[in-house]
């Protein structure tokens, strides 16, 4: 079942489900669906930017609050995502995964974004500690394919290894790094200062307002950022 864009207000997710289940109605509802075999479909799109032509915008595209405008950068399909199977084991399957934008394949790389380098940092090193050093070799993060990460030993090992060491040069197997991995990396020359204020830089803003105005999201979110001000809502004050 290919999903579509819905939305729900603050009166409607109080009173949606269960008693006792309201606070997760969505997440027993998605449950649910994918037990009955009707599975949820997303279609995966990307938008792509050519990093030369970074500072040439009239934005900071780098700004995660930024959304692109979909005119100039046309979403680009993927795949589709489908869900088709609920875990077996909560903790096992959801209480020890560890996501990680730093882990990725050949030919993917990461952006000058500062919230994107710093989350690549420093989510391996709070798994570390959540889940415990040698966190990758859990069923669950491991990857499909075999791989080597030169880690040696730590605590809950349970990787037999014989013959290799995580240093070099060694009077054992020598790790070293394939000629042919080796890839070129270009690195900004962009100066590395605070937030730089663009010629729109509260445009893109401006013009999603506009987008939604009349629809139910934009009344929703007005309704949610002044929920606790009565008066602002035109109501009387106490």
């Amino acid at each position: 079942m290919m999903m579509g864009v819905k939305y729900m207000t603050d009166d409607e997710a109080q009173s949606t489900g269960e008693f006792q289940m309201r606070h997760s109605h969505a997440t027993h509802d998605l449950i649910n669906a994918i037990a009955d075999g009707n599975y949820p479909e997303y279609d995966f799109y990307i938008q792509t930017l050519d990093p030369k032509d970074e500072f040439s915008l009239n934005f900071d595209p780098l700004d995660c609050t930024k959304v692109w405008p979909e005119e100039d950068f046309p979403l680009q399909p993927v795949g589709t995502l489908t869900l088709n199977k609920n875990i077996d084991n909560f903790h096992n399957e959801s209480e020890q995964i560890a996501f990680s934008p730093a882990v990725t394949i050949g030919g993917i790389g990461l952006s000058n974004d500062k919230v994107l380098q710093s989350r690549a940092l420093s989510y391996a090193d709070t798994q570390r500690y959540r889940i415990g050093t040698n966190y990758q070799m859990l069923p669950i993060n491991a990857p499909r394919c075999p791989f080597h990460n030169s880690h040696e030993n730590g605590a809950m090992n349970f990787m037999e290894k014989t013959g290799e060491v995580n240093y070099w040069p060694s009077t054992l197997d020598n790790v070293q790094t394939s000629p042919e991995s080796k890839e070129a990396h270009t690195v900004s020359k962009d100066e590395v200062r605070g937030h730089r204020v663009k010629q729109v830089d509260g445009g893109l803003a401006t013009a999603l307002k506009a987008a939604l105005a009349g629809q139910k999201p934009l009344q929703a979110i007005k309704e949610g950022r002044l929920g606790g001000h009565p008066d602002k809502m035109g109501a009387s004050k106490a």
